[in-house]
């Protein structure tokens, strides 16, 4: 909700990715760039379509998200699944080296 709020976009990798056909993986250059209605990089705003089937969690948090000032995130784990949130860019990017190192994506 905080980046729809203002005038950058959601680059976000999952929705790329589901614009390419493809669940996982590294992105390139070329698929950065590739015009899909799944690419929000290239356009702004939520995707055409939900890219998988959210829980419950993840549906009340879209109707009423909760208050704060993270646009970043990161996957931490994925048994169990968790993320971590923030506003800081640095943060973020410790954190996703923390992840790439761990092999988590």
């Amino acid at each position: 909700n905080n980046r729809l709020d203002t005038d950058q976009g959601l680059f976000i990798d999952a929705s790329l990715l589901y614009g390419l056909d493809r669940r996982n993986g590294g992105l390139t250059k070329d698929d950065l760039a590739k015009d899909t209605p799944y690419n929000n990089r290239l356009h702004k705003g939520l995707a055409p379509t939900p890219i998988c089937l959210p829980g419950s969690d993840s549906l009340a948090a879209a109707i009423q998200p909760p208050a704060g000032d993270w646009i970043y995130y990161v996957l931490v784990s994925k048994n169990p699944s968790a993320h971590f949130f923030t506003a800081s860019q640095s943060e973020f990017n410790a954190k996703k080296a923390e992840a790439q190192a761990k092999g988590i994506f």
